[in-house]
């Protein structure tokens, strides 16, 4: 009798193992739609009822060249942005993007993204880098109570390719970064980082395919570079409130390091996107 019993409660055990690792795989998968294509790029123009186009900059701040646009069937975006000569203290940020048109359903998405070039200039009397970089990222949720056009506390989350003025990387070689941080001002000018990932490195004109998903059951980011193990990115603020500028985006950045010194100092990127997709219930 006591070996029937010792038989059933192994199997009991078992069985709530079982049970216990079911709901946990189905929290996982429900947090994780598949992926469904968005837009290959395979029109002559950007298709205007899936995206727009926006840059800004900061004070400072001067734009030379903003491109984006279709060219041999993929997205081609390319921002040279010179920056502020008025201190040798910080940074100024210039961007451009392609918004989705329509973020609120967005809650992953990935594509092909090939760097052709970047160049990050360094200011000799500052001691803040120059940062630029294409990515994947958007914003996912508010750690309180949004206020509509304002990006306080909005969390963001995103991966992207980079590199910076002080990088110790051979020529050539660019850093792989995920990230998620909480914006502090209403543009996300200043920002706290939450979380950030070192994805290891890659050649420049390598093509790879960069994702980011909100897996907010489980209180977190998964991003993936390629065919690489996806790594998670998790935090610890509340995540039940929209936010308050909900944008999905891919986007060039450029952190200029003000410098009063000549020449002005230069942020570059050249990039292609390709392939672009979602979450399944965000599918066009």
């Amino acid at each position: 009798m006591s070996g029937r019993k010792e038989e059933e409660t192994v199997k009991t055990a078992i069985i709530s193992v079982i049970i216990a690792s079911m709901a946990m795989l189905g929290s996982f998968a429900h947090a994780l739609e598949p992926f469904v294509l968005y837009d290959d790029f395979g029109s002559k123009i950007i298709d205007e009822t899936r995206w727009y186009g926006e840059y800004g900059i900061a004070t400072g701040v001067s734009i030379l060249e903003d491109i984006r646009e279709i060219k041999s069937g993929r997205l081609h975006v390319l921002s040279r942005y010179y920056g502020n000569m008025g201190s040798d203290s910080g940074t100024s940020r210039g961007f451009s993007r392609l918004g989705f048109a329509n973020p609120d359903t967005i809650t992953a998405m990935k594509a092909t993204v090939q760097v052709m070039s970047e160049e990050a200039d360094g200011c000799p009397n500052n001691s803040f880098a120059t940062t630029v970089r294409a990515a994947l990222q958007g914003t996912f949720f508010n750690t309180g109570t949004p206020t509509p056009n304002s990006s306080v506390n909005d969390v963001l989350a995103g991966i992207g390719i980079e590199l910076t003025s002080n990088s110790s990387n051979a020529p050539n070689i660019l850093n792989v970064l995920g990230y998620v941080i909480r914006c502090n001002d209403s543009s996300c000018v200043s920002y706290s980082l939450l979380r950030g990932e070192n994805m290891g490195t890659i050649k420049l004109k390598a093509k790879t395919d960069l994702s980011v998903q909100w897996d907010q059951p489980n209180h977190q980011f998964i991003v993936q570079v390629g065919k690489l193990p996806p790594v998670s990115l998790p935090y610890a603020v509340s995540d039940t409130h929209p936010p308050g500028v909900n944008v999905k985006e891919l986007r060039l950045t450029n952190y200029i390091a003000n410098c009063t010194t000549e020449p002005r100092l230069v942020g570059f990127v050249d990039a292609y996107f390709d392939n672009v997709f979602v979450n399944q219930s965000a599918a066009p």
